[in-house]
Parts: C-alpha cells; sequence; structure tokens
C-alpha cells in the first residue's frame, strides 16, 4: 500500500453545506517540520528518498474546529483580507486531511497558495536533477495529490491559486488540466479582493493576473492567526537590484516594531514559542534614504529587544541578511548577537549560534559588476571578494554561521568566473559556512526572467567541481560523523547509475568529493609550458594542473 494511500483512507465524511471561502495549501506547505526551516527542504527532494521520515510532519495541526493551527505566513494575510471583507465565520484555513469539513454545498471560493507547485525552484530543480533518482520532489507530489483530493475534484467552487510558484502552473500549461479558474502573483494586499468579487459574480477574467506592487505598509492586515514557523514579517524589499531576484524588485520599506509586535502577539498565543524574522537583509531594517546601506545599528538593536524580551519567546530566528553592512558597521554583531543567541534556534555541540541565509552568487567580480552590482553597496562591487572574505570572519566571530548560497550557470559565466568562486572559497575554507550551490532559474519578476535556464547536462567540469567541492565541506563540518557513509554510498550510485546520467564533465569531481582523487587523473600533472609548448591551455586547464600538483 503506498503511503499517500494511506493517508487516503483517513479522510473525513464530506461536510454538507461548507464555508464560503476555503484556504489552503499542500501538506509539504502545511508542514510546520518542528519549526525547523532546515527540516522544511526536505519537500524539495526526491519524494522516495524523504518519505521515511515524512510521515510526522504532514500531518495536520489543527484547532478543535479542524481548522489550521498554523498555516504559511502569506495564505494568514490572505485569511486576513478576506475575514475583514466577507467576514471571520465566512472564512477558514484548512489542512489538506481536514477540507472534508469545510468544502461543501455553499463554498464558492477555494484558494491555494503554493512557493514550489512543480518542483521548478531553485533548490527543488538543482537538488532532483544532482540525486537523480527517488522521482519527483515532495513539493510536485503532494501539490498535485491536492488537485486530485476528492473535496476539490467534487466541488464547484472557483478555484484561484496565488503565491510565488503560480508561473511554474502557468509555464507547464497545467493550469486547466488541473481546473483553476485563475492564477494571481504579485503582492495582492490592494487587489485581491475586488479581483475575488468579479470572479464570484462570474466576470470574465484572465487566466493569470499579476497585481502591483504595495508602496504603503498600512494597506497591509495584520495576520490574525499564528503563521507556521512563527514567521512574521519586518520588511519589504532591499533595493540592491539583483538581476536574478524578484523580490529584490519590491520597493522597500520597515514595519513598524509596534505592527510586528502585534503580530508576533497572534502567533505567540497559538502556543508556539519561537518567531521568525522575515526579511530580504534584516540588516537593513530602520535604514532611510539618506543612509540606505548603511545599517542602522540602533533601530535593529530596538527590534531584537523588543521579541527577545517578551517572557512567551523562547526561540528566535531570522531569515535573511547579507555581508555589506556587517563590515560597513564592524560593531554592529557585537551590539545585537547578545540580545539573540540565547534564543537562536540552532545549536552545534550544544553551543548556540545563528543560522541566516546570505546570498554570495559568486567570486568573480566581472559577474557581480554585470548582475549584482549593488550587491557590494555601500562599497564598490570591485572590493567584493574581500569584502566577503571579512564579512565572513565577523560574523563567525560573533557565532553567527550563515548559509552561503551561490548561483552556478549564470548567463555568460566562464571558466574564469568559476575559478574566482573557487578561489574565494579557498579563502573562507578554515570558516564555519554551510554552502548551497544553485543551478541559475530565471524567475518571471526578474529582470534575467528570458534567459535560459542552467542545467546539470550542460555543466563545465569546473562547475561541477565548485558543487561538489561545495558538499564536501559541508561535510567535513557539519556531518563528520556520516561523511564515510555519504562519501560510500555516493560512490556505489555513482557507478550503478549516476555516471550515465552527469556525464563525464562530474567524473573527477564527484571522485574528488567521495575521497578517490588522487586514484585518478584530471589532466597530466605537467606544466604546460613545457609538455604542450604549442598548446595554448584553457584557464581551466591551468586551474585543473594546479589543482593536480598541489
Amino acid at each position: 500500500m503506498g503511503f499517500f494511500t494511506l493517508f487516503n483512507k483517513g479522510l473525513r465524511e464530506p461536510t454538507k453545506n461548507g464555508k464560503k471561502i476555503v484556504l489552503t495549501a499542500s501538506r509539504a506547505e502545511m508542514a510546520t517540520f518542528g519549526n525547523s526551516n532546515m527540516r522544511a527542504m526536505m519537500c524539495t527532494f526526491p519524494y522516495a528518498i524523504v518519505k521515511p521520515f515524512l510521515y510526522n510532519y504532514i500531518k495536520p495541526e489543527s484547532k478543535e474546529d479542524g481548522s489550521a493551527k498554523y498555516a504559511p505566513y502569506g495564505l494568514r494575510k490572505i485569511e486576513s483580507l478576506l475575514m475583514d471583507e466577507f467576514g471571520e465565520d465566512n472564512v477558514v484555513v484548512a489542512h489538506p486531511d481536514n477540507l472534508e469539513l469545510f468544502v461543501g454545498d455553499k463554498t464558492e471560493l477555494i484558494g491555494v497558495s503554493t512557493m514550489d507547485p512543480l518542483g521548478l525552484a531553485y533548490v527543488s530543480t538543482t537538488y532532483n536533477s544532482l540525486i537523480s533518482f527517488g522521482g519527483e520532489s515532495v513539493n510536485k507530489i503532494e501539490f498535485l495529490r491536492l488537485f486530485n483530493h476528492p473535496a476539490l475534484r467534487r466541488s464547484k467552487a472557483k478555484k484561484i491559486v496565488g503565491g510565488f510558484g503560480v508561473w511554474q502552473i502557468r509555464d507547464s500549461k497545467m493550469q486547466d488540466k488541473l481546473g483553476i479558474d485563475l492564477l494571481i502573483a504579485g503582492e495582492c494586499d490592494l487587489e485581491l479582493i475586488p479581483i475575488i468579487k468579479r470572479l464570484l459574480r462570474g466576470e470574465k477574467l484572465p487566466k493569470y493576473i499579476r497585481t502591483k506592487k504595495v508602496y504603503d505598509y498600512e494597506k497591509i492586515p495584520l495576520i490574525k492567526n499564528a503563521a507556521s514557523f512563527g514567521t512574521v514579517e519586518i520588511m519589504r524589499g532591499c533595493g540592491r537590484r539583483c538581476q536574478f531576484c524578484s523580490p529584490d524588485y519590491r520597493t522597500k520599506y520597515d514595519f513598524p516594531i509596534e505592527h510586528i509586535m502585534k503580530e508576533v502577539e497572534v502567533n505567540l498565543s497559538s502556543g508556539n514559542d519561537m518567531v521568525f524574522l522575515v526579511s530580504e537583509d534584516v540588516l537593513l531594517y530602520g535604514t532611510d534614504a539618506r543612509n540606505f546601506f548603511y545599517p542602522n545599528r540602533e533601530k535593529i538593536a530596538q527590534l531584537l529587544k523588543a521579541i527577545a524580551k517578551h517572557e512567551k519567546v523562547k526561540r528566535i530566528g531570522i531569515s535573511h541578511a547579507s555581508l555589506a553592512p556587517v563590515v560597513a558597521d564592524k560593531q554592529l554583531l557585537k551590539e545585537i548577537t547578545p540580545i539573540i543567541i540565547e534564543k537562536s534556534f540552532y545549536r552545534k555541540n550544544g553551543t548556540p549560534y545563528i543560522g541566516i541565509d546570505v546570498g554570495i552568487e559568486s567570486g568573480s567580480v566581472r559577474i557581480m559588476k554585470r548582475y549584482m552590482n549593488g550587491k557590494a553597496l555601500p562599497f564598490p562591487i570591485e572590493s567584493w571578494p574581500e569584502l566577503v572574505v571579512e564579512g565572513t570572519g565577523i560574523m563567525n566571530d560573533n557565532f553567527w554561521y550563515p548559509m552561503y548560497t551561490f548561483i552556478v550557470g549564470l548567463p555568460g559565466e566562464k571558466d574564469e568566473d568559476v575559478i574566482a568562486t573557487l578561489e574565494l572559497l579557498d579563502r573562507i575554507k578554515d570558516c564555519k559556512v554551510f554552502y548551497v550551490p544553485l543551478l541559475f532559474i530565471p524567475l518571471e519578476e526578474a529582470i534575467l526572467k528570458n534567459k535560459k535556464r542552467a542545467t546539470l547536462n550542460n555543466l563545465t567540469p569546473l562547475q561541477w567541481e565548485f558543487i561538489m567541492e561545495c558538499w564536501k565541506r559541508n561535510l567535513s563540518f557539519w556531518a563528520e560523523n556520516i561523511k564515510p557513509i555519504v562519501q560510500m554510498l555516493s560512490f556505489i550510485m555513482y557507478g550503478i547509475y549516476l555516471k550515465r546520467v552527469h556525464g563525464r564533465n562530474s567524473f573527477y569531481s564527484i571522485m574528488n568529493f567521495v575521497g578517490l582523487s588522487n586514484f585518478v587523473s584530471r589532466k597530466s600533472s605537467c606544466d604546460y609550458s613545457y609538455c604542450f609548448p604549442n598548446h595554448k591551455p584553457s584557464s581551466s586547464d591551468l586551474y585543473l594542473t594546479k589543482l593536480n600538483t598541489s
């Protein structure tokens, strides 16, 4: 009997009347994973691989009436808008396992929120391709399973899907197949209610609508019920204008501390003791037009103190930051770390540290200048490698152990650019970092939206070298106890299957990853000027020779 079949057996008997508006998301996106965003990443991996770990996490967490105790933050914002317009008694957020309690004859609208419905986002694309067995990602399987739910198939209600991932449904031509009346993307705070009213009146609407930016935070509603992970949005936008990014193109503004604390109280009232602060860059909170990229240390500290001193708050997490503010104000982390370190969600060998996502993207100044010229502000982009090295050191000195993301295969990336990134890795090799290399994906709102996505099949040996070097380092620092097991399994799978899938370009990098680089040869270790006097070596040749002889 299949895993999901077991869940189907537990479906409730359908209700007769139901709620006017029912909101939901897939099991993967409704799950809280014990408040761990790192565990939540398992939903981007192949279903068969993470199947044994899923059961305890994707079960519903419900209130007494069957409505969801926790839900994605964006869905809670939509719930609040709809409750204000249609009344709290007419709107409910439900886990997929409980849809039968609320979808009935009187249900007029079913709204679904999604971030990665078909597994085409950065992490899903990269690591499903890399692993190459185990089936589709959990996100995709669960989303499709939601739309195969008896309550949705039976209901005549209008079906609307919103969220960051709706472009995947549109571009895959899945909208009609899934019976979705409307896809809506963008910041919906101002336009959603008029759109829904038109939809319920039966007016003809485009199949896909992108809403306009919101420029006034006062028009954004407070959540009324608890969000997953204790999520609270503290600001939108960052203003650096990276061309691969879409959130970066939102207008930057901060939510007042009073506004933030009201949502903190809503989350704590559910019994959750965690607060997860979401922003494009928490270290730019409180900056203004005069000193836009210099951190406002006083304002950041004021915010963190307000949260940390709350007696019900036991754990604090932060989503994203950048390195430039850390270098611009070298006292910043020294001041704010003591405020939150003891309440950090993360521990290593019993010692608390602050985990945070930081986008490095590349070590190549050429690439950074071309696509991310504002990444280093208030410093010039030409100083990017030095800024990364210095910023990483400052973070580590203050027990901030960042998760660095890198983008592999940006349009026009050359071997010289990959070498620059590998050399940057060498400069921070002794630092406490979790490395996440990601294939380039052209996101809908980004400037690079029309560029070709990167695939593993098109990677050069150096790009493979970079990806596997990142994970070799991750194993060595974060999972040394299981490193031999992972290496052995990787070697076996490469011999059985992955060699045929990933081709010759991956060979040496994977042998290096499993610890067998000394037993294979990349190219001759002979100096090119001596052994090949008539051959002009490429930068790749020279770099690989350097590694062979080092």
